[in-house]
C-alpha cells in the first residue's frame, strides 16, 4: 500500500514527466520486491508457556519491548549476535506483561484474567 502511495507522489509531484515515469516504475518494482522478500520469510513462533522458546530454541539474554501495537524481541542469536525482531500484536496489558515476564526469566505469571459468572 505504501508503495502504491509512493507512486502516486511521484507521478503528483512537479518533476518533469521524463523523470516522475521511471521514478514511479522503479518505486513499484521496489516495492514487488520487497513484498516477496517478506512473503519467503518464515514464520517465527513464540512459546512462553515454562521456559520461552522461539522456534524450539531457549531464549538466554532476551528482552521484550513494546512500543504501542509493535512487539520487539531483543535477543542473542547462536553465534553471539544481537537480533531484533518486531512484528505486530494485538495483546491487552494482562498478556503484555506476562510476556514480559515470561521472557525477563522471571517466573511470577498473573493468574489469567477473571471472568464474570
Amino acid at each position: 500500500m505504501l508503495g502504491m502511495l509512493a507512486a502516486i507522489a511521484a507521478l503528483m509531484s512537479a518533476l518533469p514527466w521524463m523523470m516522475k515515469l521511471p521514478l514511479a516504475v522503479i518505486v513499484l518494482a521496489y516495492t514487488a520486491w520487497l513484498e516477496r522478500r517478506e512473503r519467503t520469510r518464515p514464520i517465527r513462533w513464540l512459546d512462553v508457556d515454562g521456559d520461552p522458546l522461539l522456534d524450539g530454541v531457549a531464549l538466554r539474554d532476551a528482552r521484550i519491548e513494546v512500543h504501542g501495537p509493535w512487539l520487539t524481541l531483543v535477543r542473542k542469536d547462536a553465534r553471539g549476535r544481537w537480533r531484533r525482531e518486531t512484528w505486530w500484536h494485538g495483546m491487552d496489558a494482562v498478556n503484555r506483561r506476562r510476556l514480559r515476564l515470561a521472557v525477563s526469566g522471571d517466573r511470577h505469571m498473573l493468574s489469567p484474567p477473571m471472568l464474570a459468572p
